[in-house]
């Protein structure tokens, strides 16, 4: 409908632009006739435009029946502005319309046109959306239908031939232009009511939605690469990728950095915390570097700690300094290394620190005895390591054997007997005390004076356990292989190396009562293991470790014979001179390998390598350079 309208306003421009063309200006007077012609059309033009008027102003009726209206007021439009200009082309006083009149005529027409298209368009929005009004942009029309009438068209006392006498006067001319320009002024000062902006769609795509994102993380955000460097959300990202380690060296970049680390309470949970009081010692000149270090330690919230080579002396000062800090409250984990405090200085630290401190480590502190360990011990302790002490004796494990809620123990005592550790089978009316169940960690290295004893002990006392190292005891023997097997059935990890008076009967024990539980067995220097306990050990269907460094006597076929090992996933053979390239070869058997060490094996060639490297994919291959 807008498209037919528009070509009948494009025909009334067409012919008023014919009618300024073709217009023959003559001096000439009007005949009666003609006059009278003039007076009817004029009387139409004006009731034209008072139904026009009049049709504007409704608002009520259908949204079709208005199109249709706007498409016959067209036509009206159309008709009385050619009887005009052919009346105007005839009238005696046509010689006083200049062109200019004729081109303002022409244009006021076109802005009228699109004034009612503007209306059409309104209508047809209405039929889509029936709670619109449909003659909101009607309102232009109106403005100029009203302006004409009031400059145009008659007043209640003039009759319709004013009209036709206002054209023929000796000043119609003048008459003419004021109502033409005046409106002109109407339609373009009219006020156009714009159109409201309902909310913008979602994305229909996620291109859209991704392109959104990003534009919306542009805003308050760096827009040159060094602006990034001071960029805290950019920074708590990239300080995600860095190690511990390497966070502790960032920390030292600026002060900005520094705070970010440090209020980031996961960077360090992973990290122990030390201090090395020899190097303190050095800055005795610096002013409180040691207070700073602390109250750097306690900012980040350190719950790992370790001791370095301090005294009594060090370990006083550094509680009384720690007094207003909550570091020595905090703490879960503690360890001495390589320190000269005597038993009152152990005494004194572990009287202030935490007493739900959970974990305990000297390492080689050869001044601590075992005073100092009965007095100085937390009855919390889950985990506790004594390695390298030699003052250390039996008396320390009547003291260990009180700690209810231990865990995991690991010594490494060159003077502790089977003696000591009959305090953990000691009975209390003729029953097993039962607060020695609760080993399950039981790691004994290079403990050389204890014997089968000490294993018996263990078996009846800690019959939870779970993983035992003997490493290094070498008076160990095949009988405490029968009792381990017999009383710990729990056992999944078990460390025999070094333990030179083991021989394959022990792994027949093993077989028989642990086949089912054992996943790790280290028989690293255990030199009497021979091909028939590699048959034993091929029965054990959970085992995942075998470690068979340094075992001489381990020929081709006892490696042939460990191929049908399902569950193995990590197999050493290091050291081993009498296994070949054809023994090695069946190890392709075990497509399941996930580590394989082969260093030290004479018969390793680099063909060999590159062959087990094909046929073990997912497997790493350790072997020399």
């Amino acid at each position: 409908m807008a498209t037919e309208f528009t070509k009948k306003l494009n025909s009334a421009a067409a012919e008023l632009s014919r009618c300024f063309n073709g217009l023959n200006v003559k001096n000439a007077t009007s005949s009666n006739n003609k006059q009278t012609k003039a007076n009817g059309t004029a009387n139409q033009a004006n009731s034209s435009m008072v139904n026009i008027n009049n049709n504007t102003d409704q608002s009520s009726g259908s949204n079709e029946s208005i199109i249709k209206n706007n498409l016959n007021k067209a036509d009206t439009i159309k008709s009385t502005t050619n009887n005009i200009l052919n009346n105007l082309n005839t009238s005696s006083q046509s010689s006083s319309m200049n062109t200019s009149n004729l081109f303002t005529l022409t244009n006021s027409v076109k802005q009228i046109g699109n004034a009612y298209e503007q209306n059409i368009l309104a209508a047809k929005t209405a039929l889509r959306s029936p709670f619109k009004s449909p003659n909101k942009s009607s309102s232009i029309v109106s403005n100029v239908v009203n302006s004409f009438n009031n400059n145009n068209g008659p007043d209640n006392n003039t009759s319709s031939s004013s009209i036709t006498s206002s054209v023929s006067s000796p000043n119609a001319t003048d008459s003419l232009n004021n109502k033409l320009t005046s409106i002109n002024s109407t339609i373009l000062s009219s006020p156009q009511t714009p159109r409201k902006q309902g909310p913008k769609a979602p994305p229909k795509t996620s291109r859209a939605r991704l392109r959104n994102y990003l534009l919306s993380l542009r805003l308050n955000k760096p827009t040159v690469p060094e602006e990034l460097w001071s960029d805290e959300t950019f920074l708590k990202v990239l300080f995600k990728y860095f190690s511990p380690i390497e966070k502790c060296k960032l920390a030292q970049v600026n002060k900005q950095w520094k705070n970010l680390l440090y209020d980031d309470k996961e960077c360090w949970s992973e990290l122990r915390a030390t201090i090395n009081f020899n190097e303190l010692r050095k800055e005795d000149g610096e002013t409180d570097v040691d207070q700073k270090l602390y109250e750097s330690l306690d900012r980040r919230e350190f719950h790992d700690l370790c001791i370095y080579a301090a005294n009594d002396n060090d370990i006083m000062e550094f509680c009384l300094k720690c007094n207003n800090l909550q570091l020595l409250n905090k703490l879960d984990s503690c360890c001495f290394k390589n320190c000269n405090m005597t038993d009152k200085g152990i005494e004194f630290l572990l009287a202030t620190v935490n007493q739900q401190l959970s974990k305990l480590e000297i390492l080689s502190c050869n001044d601590i005895s075992d005073n100092g360990l009965w007095c100085g011990l937390v009855g919390n302790l889950r985990s506790l390591t004594i390695v390298d002490c030699i003052n250390i004796a039996d008396e320390t494990m009547a003291t260990i054997a009180m700690l209810s809620m231990l865990k995991e123990f690991t010594l490494q005592a060159y003077h502790v007997t089977d003696s000591g550790f009959s305090y953990f089978a000691i009975p209390e009316n003729g029953k097993p005390s039962s607060n020695k169940v609760q080993i399950e960690i039981l790691n004994l290295i290079s403990c050389w004076e204890i014997t089968n004893l000490t294993l018996n002990h263990v078996a009846q006392s800690m019959p939870k356990l779970k993983q035992l190292s003997l490493s290094g005891c070498s008076k160990i023997s095949d009988d405490a292989v029968e009792i381990i097997s017999e009383q710990l059935i729990n056992l999944t990890h078990l460390d025999l190396s070094w333990c030179s008076h083991i021989t394959s009967v022990s792994l027949e024990y093993l077989a028989c009562d642990l086949a089912d539980q054992l996943k790790s067995l280290i028989l690293d220097r255990c030199i009497h293991i021979t091909d028939q306990g590699l048959n034993y050990i091929a029965s054990m269907t959970n085992l995942e470790t075998l470690s068979l460094r340094w075992c001489p006597q381990i020929r081709d076929i006892g490696l042939q014979t460990i191929c049908a090992m399902k569950s193995l996933k990590n197999l050493s053979i290091s050291g081993c001179p009498l296994v070949t390239a054809a023994g090695i070869t069946c190890l392709i058997r075990l497509p399941q390998l996930q580590e394989l060490e082969v260093t030290n094996c004479p018969n390793v060639t680099d063909e060999l390598l590159t062959y087990l490297k094909h046929h073990l994919n997912n497997c790493e291959i350790i072997y020399n350079g």
